[in-house]
Parts: C-alpha cells; structure tokens; sequence
C-alpha cells in the first residue's frame, strides 16, 4: 500500500491549526441561538468557509 503523505513542517501545522480553531471561533460568534438550536446566517457561513477552504482539501 502507498503511503502518499507529504511531511509538513512543524510551523505550518501550528498555523494550520490556529486558522482552523479561529474559525471555529468565527461560526460560535456569528451563530445565534432560537429554540435552544445554534443557527449562523448563510451568507455569513460562506464567507466563513471560504476563508477556511483550503482546511477541507486537508481531509479529501
């Protein structure tokens, strides 16, 4: 079996995870909460993943 991983360094991993977790922080602070249920506006959503794109390729 092929292992087609690429080694990335060390700082790109820590910056990979910071950008990750600040847009977490983004979708907790746009959503708002009605019935108990966590809801973010749309447009704003995909604002949010296209800053946040490049994380979804990451898991492909």
């Amino acid at each position: 079996m092929e292992n087609n991983r690429i080694k990335v360094p060390d700082s790109s991993v820590v910056n990979i995870e910071y950008e990750y977790e600040e847009a977490v922080k983004q979708f907790i602070n746009n959503s708002i909460e009605l019935d108990g249920e966590k809801y973010i506006d749309l447009n704003t959503a995909i604002k949010l993943l296209i800053n946040v794109s490049t994380f979804s390729s990451l898991f492909n």
